[in-house]
């Protein structure tokens, strides 16, 4: 394998590493170099007996693919050669001859049935539980692979090994960053995060509902203000401070076309990167921002889950927590008030209270999920 053609591959690994779209751009060439008919990359978690990657030659060929998962592969004798054997290409022609093809239920009743005669692979990378492996494949009536190809292949474990270390670490990053991302889209709270000088980084789906509205919150050349100008210079001065000293600010905002909307935002520092981030972006602030004339409280699913509240008794205890009293639910739902005060009695059998501003604490401290 030429230098040239050498560093090429290498180049397409590291690259499918950071994307793992690029696998098959990276094997078509390998293929290309050792003159190869087929090719499959394959990855399974040992410990659950799940396949995690699939990439072949042909991917039209689902029917083979699924064959071989889902029997062959489990007595295909050149992949446990190959987990046996983690450092080194396994070469089928130096480890079968023709009796045990003859007599081998893989090669008989799958591999040669399809037109394969010849290959080499490897076992690529062995994790705590993830295996990866990789198989060049000649048709049949072709000649082995020879020395030469062998040893290129051989040439590139090491970096098959690291790039696959570096694809599991970032899915591992990439899958935390999607919970976190999922945390935040789940609060009732606008979320927007900013660099030092206010201009917006991301925003949750709320964030974004309030700075297309720009009732409360705009950007103004790219910076995030507050939509009341009488305010702009504090609210600027807030994230200014809250980046430069790590305290965190606090501000009232109203809404400009409704004043009775108002907003709690607090202005929080984001944990500065580490000395040795490429990114080279600075530390900035967190805006969280909250309507304080409506509140997000726990839905009577969850109510009657959690404790086992009748529909009757959840409905209540939302009403409680939101401020009304026995009389005006009474009243408003046409129920009698004996009847709610009835309710209200094995609501706090039920959970564990003993009077109302209790319930209050307890129902305002449930994160609310909407179905």
């Amino acid at each position: 394998m030429e230098t040239k053609s050498f560093d090429r591959l290498v180049g397409l690994i590291y690259d499918a590493a950071l994307d793992p779209a690029l696998w098959r751009e990276a094997l078509y060439e390998l293929a290309s170099q050792v003159e190869a008919d087929a090719w499959h990359l394959l990855g399974w978690d040992a410990q659950v007996g799940v396949d995690t990657l699939g990439v072949t030659s042909d991917p039209t060929a689902s029917e083979v693919i699924d064959r071989y998962n889902a029997y062959y592969g489990a007595i295909d004798p050149r992949r446990q050669l190959a987990a046996n054997s983690p450092e080194a290409v396994i070469a089928c022609h130096h480890h079968f001859d023709a009796r045990f093809v003859s007599g081998s239920e893989f090669y008989q009743d799958f591999y040669l049935p399809i037109g394969l005669h010849y290959s080499m692979g490897a076992s690529l990378h062995q994790g705590q539980s993830l295996q990866y492996q990789i198989g060049l494949l000649r048709e049949r009536g072709r000649a082995p692979f020879d020395s030469d190809q062998v040893a290129g292949l051989t040439r590139l474990l090491p970096h098959f090994d690291r790039a696959f270390r570096l694809m599991e670490r970032g899915q591992t990053v990439a899958r935390a960053g999607e919970i976190a991302a999922a945390g935040v889209e789940a609060t009732p709270l606008a979320v927007i995060a900013l660099d030092r000088i206010g201009r917006v980084m991301h925003c949750n789906r709320r964030g974004e509902k309030l700075l297309k509205e720009e009732n409360v919150l705009r950007l103004r050349e790219g910076v995030l203000t507050c939509a009341d100008g009488y305010l702009a210079s504090r609210f600027i001065a807030a994230v200014e401070a809250t980046v430069k000293s790590g305290q965190p600010a606090n501000l009232l905002l109203k809404h400009t076309k409704n004043a009775s909307e108002r907003y709690s935002v607090t202005l929080t520092s984001l944990p500065q990167r580490g000395a040795f981030s490429l990114a080279g972006e600075p530390e900035g602030a967190l805006c969280l921002v909250a309507p304080l004339h409506r509140r997000r409280i726990a839905t009577a699913r969850q109510l009657v889950e959690l404790f086992g509240l009748s529909s009757a008794e959840a409905r209540l205890a939302r009403a409680l927590t939101l401020g009304e009293s026995l009389e005006v639910y009474a009243r408003e739902n046409d129920v009698r008030l004996s009847t709610v005060k009835t309710q209200l009695r094995s609501i706090f059998a039920k959970t564990g209270t003993d009077r109302q501003s209790a319930i209050v604490r307890l129902i305002i401290g449930i994160p609310a999920v909407r179905e």
